[in-house]
Formats: structure tokens, sequence, C-alpha cells
């Protein structure tokens, strides 16, 4: 009877180099899908071409639109998704505009903008202004430019627009 324990033994050790098998693929799997294991749509930003493609905080460091990776030019957003709807859901089930789901900010008045994910970008910053408390959001806005243009949208002016609340105006000093 002395054999069943060497043979339970190498039954445990098989299954749990099995688990151990399928846990890696399974993981594998789920950072190629982040990643986008399938066809990359324009408005999905992917890592950049920087040797150091994360940032401590495990953020993508310095992104890019994936249509302009593609063709080397900023994308217009308005060319593959559906600008005239203010709901990510649109944006992230429409064919051919991002596997992300971006959120809108919005007032009751006008449309806002588009928050995607927080990255670490750098770049050159140059003051934008400071909405009017009155009938605006009272927010503190400025301007991010790169030479290379990343998440940069064919309407960008100035560079990637970031904006922070007033109220927050101890970041300043």
């Amino acid at each position: 009877m002395t054999p069943l324990i060497p043979l339970t033994a190498k039954v445990h050790v098989i299954t749990e180099r099995i688990v151990q098998g399928l846990t890696f693929i399974l993981l594998v799997t789920i950072l190629l899908c982040l990643q986008g294991c399938g066809r990359q749509k324009p408005m999905d930003a992917i890592w950049s071409t920087d040797q150091v493609k994360v940032d401590h905080n495990g953020l993508a460091r310095n992104p890019v639109w994936a249509w302009q990776n593609q063709t080397g030019q900023p994308p217009d957003p308005c060319s593959f998704c559906p600008c005239d709807k203010e709901d990510g859901q649109s944006w992230n089930s429409a064919a051919n505009c991002t596997d992300a789901l971006p959120e809108a900010s919005s007032s009751t008045l006008c449309f806002g903008h588009w928050n995607w994910l927080p990255v670490e970008y750098e770049g050159t910053v140059t003051w934008a202004g400071h909405s009017n408390s009155v009938y605006d959001d009272d927010d503190y806005y400025l301007y991010i430019k790169r030479n290379d243009q990343a998440l940069e949208t064919a309407c960008s002016r100035d560079g990637v627009e970031l904006e922070f609340d007033s109220d927050d105006r101890r970041l300043l000093g």
C-alpha cells in the first residue's frame, strides 16, 4: 500500500502545474486584450513608441491614438465616432470608433469634452485660461504640446487640453 502516497503526490503536482499553466494563459490573454488583441479602432489610445511604456503608477506613458500610429496624422474623431451622441457607450459600440468607454463631461447648456483614461503625458505646458464661475464650470485649463502630437486630434488647437477645478488651485503653488 505504500505506492499510493507517491502516486497521490504526483497527481497533486501535475494538477498544480496544470492550474499554473492555465493561470498563465489567462493572464497573457487578458494582457493582450487590454492592449487590443484584435483590430485596433482609430480612437483607441495605444502604447507609444517610447522605450518606457508605463510610468511608476502603471499608467500608459505618452500613448498615441491608433489612427495616428497607422497614418502619422492626428485623427478627426467625428470621421469615426458618433459625435452627435454624448454617451460613451455609443462611442464604444460604434463599429470603427474605440474599444474604450469614454466619459462625457458636459453641462446642461452645452457639451464639454470627453475623459478617456488616466495617462502620463509629457510635453510643454502653456496657459489657456480660466472659465467663468457664473455661467461655466470655473476651471483652470492648460495645453500640453508634444512635437509628435501624441493624443492630439485634427481639431486640437494648441495641444492636448487639460483642466482642473479652480477650488484645487492649491496645486498651483
